[in-house]
């Protein structure tokens, strides 16, 4: 019985161990952006990442909109320069109704150029996509 157990903790130890290690490989950003680093230029190379740290209230209608100056496929069939990899949303410390999220946005860059990352707060059910709240980040893809 005893030696059951220890094979059991074992089992439960290495599995935590496993999954230890599987979270140490994510990619690691290059740059962290956010409201701050608005209007901001970066230089990036292919593979490289870039996370983006905004705080939004969904629960006002308000979200994040992402665009790129190159469209994600333009007219000629080729592919923007950076892909949009994952999000998540991280609640706030304290459950206050009514309280901002933080969004984090992961962008991978895939091909070479040069590109504008344009973020909007707004309303997806608005027809004027034209806010006040907005960034701007220029990739520079070697």
């Amino acid at each position: 019985m005893k030696l059951l157990t220890l094979v059991c903790a074992m089992l439960i130890l290495a599995g935590v161990c496993g999954c230890a290690d599987q979270a140490t490989q994510l990619p690691v950003p290059r740059y962290t952006l956010d409201m701050s680093t608005n209007n901001t230029a970066v230089k990036l190379k292919v593979g490289d990442y870039i996370k983006i740290v905004l705080k939004e209230n969904p629960s006002t209608g308000y979200q994040w909109f992402f665009t790129t100056s190159d469209n994600p496929t333009n007219a000629q069939g080729i592919k923007s320069a950076v892909e949009f990899s994952g999000q998540r949303v991280i609640q706030p410390d304290r459950a206050l109704t009514g309280a901002p999220n933080t969004l984090e946005v992961m962008v991978r860059a895939i091909r070479p150029g040069k590109i504008e990352l344009n973020g909007y707060y707004t309303r997806a059910w608005e027809k004027n996509k034209n806010t006040d709240v907005s960034v701007k980040y220029y990739l520079d893809i070697e």
